[in-house]
């Protein structure tokens, strides 16, 4: 995945992921450590050719 991808893919979901976080932790802190968490496992997880949403 290109930088600029994961970049866009970032902007995008980062703002409704840590929302949810948020929803879920009661904790700004707790919740940007797991959306962190999120992007790092799903940029280390992903496979070319494969879906980014899954």
């Amino acid at each position: 995945m290109e930088h600029s991808e994961f970049s866009a893919l970032y902007r995008r979901w980062y703002r409704p992921m840590l929302l949810y976080a948020l929803s879920l932790t009661g904790d700004p802190a707790a919740a940007e450590d797991l959306v962190q968490s999120a992007f790092a496992k799903a940029l280390l997880a992903y496979r070319a050719g494969g879906s980014v949403r899954s």
